[in-house]
Parts: C-alpha cells; sequence; structure tokens
C-alpha cells in the first residue's frame, strides 16, 4: 500500500445481507480527480451493476462513517447512490433489498459477454415506494428491530455450520492421512501431510490424476435453450454440488473436435476462479442428471487415474490440507484464481487403490451425521432469509402497518 493509495470497496466484498466483508482491502493508486469523484460518504448506497450471477445483481451496501473514514473509493462493478430528503438512505436501502425491486432488476437487467448487467439508466427507472418522511423511519425502526433478530439467529446457524465444517475437514484429515489402521507403522512424508503410513507413497496430484482446463467457449454463440450441451462455468461449481440455476449451453452442431472437454459420469469439477469460499472448496462430483456437459475454461476437471479412485482424490482435496496449500498462493491478488499447473503441484498421499476404496466407503458412513447437520442448519439460514424477504417487502410497499408496531 502506497502512501497516496485509495481503499477500493469491491463488489466481492458486499454480502447479501447488504453489509460489508473485507477480508483482503484492495488498495489502488488512482489518478487525483478519480480519487475525489469516487470517495465515499456515510448514507452512500453502493449497487452491484455488473455480476457473473445474476443472484448478486443489484447487492446493495449502506456506507457507514466507517468507510468515510477510510476515504474509500468504489469500482467500476458499482454504482453510487445518493438520495434527496424526500428518500430516508435506510429506507431506500431495505427497498433495494425487497422482492418488489428484485422483480424489478431482474426484468431491467441484460447479459453480455457472460456477465449480468444493470445500467445506470435502468437503476435511474426503478420504481420504490415513497411514503412520508416519518412512515419511512418508522419502517426503518420495525425493520432494524425486527430483521435484527432474523439476523442473529442466521449469524448463529452460519457460526454452527462453520464448526462443522471444521468437524468435517479434520474427520476427512485424520483418515486420509493415518488410514483406518492405527497399528500401521508410520513414517515422515516430507510434506505438509506430515506422517503417514509407511507403505503409503506422496505423489503430484498431476502423477494420479488427468488434469483438464476447460476451453475458452465464445459467449456470444452461447444457448439458453434445452437443446444445447451444457457448458460448465465456474458459476454453476458450488460445494459439493452442481447449480444449473444459470445454465447455458453450446449448439450441438458445432461441438465437433471438442470431444476432449466432454465430461464423465464421476469426474471431478473444481472453480479455478476463488475456489476458496466461507462453505469450503467449490468441489463437485459430475452426476449422469448432469449430462451431456463440456467444460468451460476457468473451471478443472480431474478424472483419477494410476490406481486412484476419484472418490478418494474427492474426499483428499475437500480436507483442510488443500486448503491451507492453495490459499498462501492468492495472498495480494484481488481475483483469487488457481492455475492447473499449481494444483497439478499439490502433493497428496496415495496409499493402495483398495484402502482407497476401504477409507472412502468409511468416510462417506462417518460424514452423514455431519452433512446432515449442514443441510438442515442450511436450510434454516435459507428459510431465514426468505422471511427477512417477505417482511421487508412488506414493510416498504405499506402491507403492514409498521405503526402498530413501534409504539405509535
Amino acid at each position: 500500500m502506497g502512501e497516496n493509495d485509495t481503499l477500493v470497496l469491491r463488489s466481492t466484498e458486499q454480502t447479501a445481507e447488504g453489509t460489508w466483508a473485507i477480508s483482503d482491502p484492495a488498495w489502488r493508486h488512482l489518478p487525483a480527480l478519480r480519487r475525489e469523484v469516487s470517495r465515499l460518504r456515510a448514507g452512500d448506497l453502493l449497487v452491484t451493476k455488473s455480476s457473473g450471477s445474476s443472484l448478486h445483481l443489484g447487492k446493495t451496501t449502506f456506507v457507514t462513517a466507517d468507510e468515510e473514514s477510510l476515504r474509500a473509493g468504489f469500482s467500476n462493478f458499482m454504482q453510487r447512490l445518493r438520495t434527496d430528503e424526500d428518500l430516508v438512505t435506510e429506507f431506500a436501502w431495505y427497498a433495494m433489498r425487497s422482492r418488489f425491486v428484485r422483480d424489478q432488476i431482474d426484468l431491467l437487467s441484460t447479459t453480455s459477454t457472460g456477465l449480468a448487467n444493470l445500467t445506470a439508466s435502468a437503476l435511474g427507472d426503478l420504481v420504490i415506494p415513497v411514503p412520508t418522511v416519518s412512515e419511512q423511519r418508522m419502517a426503518v425502526q420495525f425493520l432494524d428491530r425486527e430483521t435484527g433478530e432474523i439476523d442473529a439467529f442466521i449469524r448463529d446457524q452460519e457460526e454452527l455450520i462453520g464448526l462443522l465444517q471444521e468437524q468435517r475437514a479434520a474427520t476427512i484429515s485424520h483418515a486420509v492421512t493415518k488410514g483406518l489402521n492405527p497399528d500401521a507403522p508410520r513414517v515422515q512424508s516430507g510434506t505438509a501431510w506430515g506422517k503417514i503410513p509407511a507403505h503409503w507413497r506422496p505423489a503430484p496430484l498431476k502423477h494420479v490424476a488427468n488434469l483438464l482446463a476447460g476451453f475458452p467457449f465464445a459467449s456470444e454463440v452461447f444457448r439458453h435453450d434445452l437443446n444445447s450441451i451444457s457448458l460448465l462455468r465456474g458459476i454453476n461449481v458450488g460445494v459439493g454440488e452442481i447449480d444449473w440455476t444459470e445454465r447455458v449451453g453450446w449448439p450441438r452442431d458445432l461441438s465437433g473436435g471438442l470431444s476432449v472437454y466432454d465430461l464423465k459420469d464421476g469426474d471431478l469439477v473444481l472453480g479455478l476462479d476463488r475456489p476458496v469460499i466461507s462453505r469450503g472448496i467449490r468441489l463437485a462430483r459430475m452426476c449422469p442428471s448432469d449430462l451431456p456437459a463440456l467444460l468451460l475454461q476457468r473451471v478443472a476437471r480431474l478424472r483419477a487415474t494410476d490406481g486412484a479412485l476419484n472418490t478418494f482424490l474427492e474426499y483428499v482435496l475437500c480436507g483442510a490440507e488443500f486448503r491451507n496449500y492453495i490459499e498462501p498462493l492468492f495472498t495480494g491478488v484481488s481475483v483469487p484464481h488457481l492455475s492447473i499447473d499449481q494444483l497439478g503441484a499439490f502433493v497428496i498421499p496415495t496409499p493402495p487403490r483398495g484402502e482407497q476404496s476401504a477409507i472412502s466407503s468409511y468416510l462417506e458412513s462417518e460424514l452423514q451425521l455431519i452433512d446432515a447437520s449442514i443441510s438442515d442448519a442450511n436450510a434454516a439460514v435459507e428459510l431465514s432469509r426468505e422471511r427477512r424477504s417477505a417482511l421487508i417487502s412488506a414493510a416498504v410497499t405499506g402491507k403492514i402497518d409498521v405503526r402498530e408496531h413501534v409504539g405509535v
């Protein structure tokens, strides 16, 4: 960070709840005019206007005195809004998070080069309810109290999920480094894995799996009809799941010569951009229902070779050691990206194939209860978010008479 550098807030640091999550601040040297024009002040609203996911388009975050004191600016992927005296900023913040406005954003947004976009003109065309200033303040008071209780519950559930994920990672790490026989002789592996059973061998991932980075399919040829072949993009790869909510396809008549990028049942796929998120590693296994599909750039395909099993590799990559290996690679990088070479250089312990199968079966059984608990907590969080969204929408559109709830 230079003496005259500016903290630039980014859309990736906006949460779905409309708050900031700044773990790796981006300091940039900006020209003086740009620095002054983009400087934020308390009460500003920042809206995500471009995103690879339409679900994140329109995220709106309130700028507090803390951000103003840092003399922060904002990135090109965001639009700043400032309200006038007839619109209470906090009310506008809630309105932007309501289903009433979200539906308009979905209607007014456009997509180009794989990005969902919301122009300044489209933002200006958004219609929001504007009751009297006193009514707005009562709505804000009501929502602050009610959503505060919901947010506290969500935080508790997310903390529980974090603890369960740590327990899950520890269970995996113990099994894939120690094996199932506690009496087996152990030797130093010479790697971050420490001691491993003496008959196991450490090997770079590229020696036990065929690794492939996706093809740069031209976005202008993307199709949205179900007769096209699905293109697996980074946005489709979650933690342990493939999500086709935002599906694009490739014309079947243009798929000739691309068979190397065909995905198969059981293939592991890893998002190379931001491979680590709060929920874990963006690694998933392809299933028959996901096929046919082609591999797009910025996603890696892993297919076990040389006596290895995909299920065992999946567990190894879900352990804490892989996360500890890749996170230092992203230090100081604004958009974390893992290369195929970096992925292939990761050294893993490789037991004989029979032991890999036994360890995989053991972990499948051991993790069932943990995974069920994580699933229940995630469901509770999702239901709470839906309840909060419905509450906000009802309050800002006048479907709830907030005067009855704020002592008026």
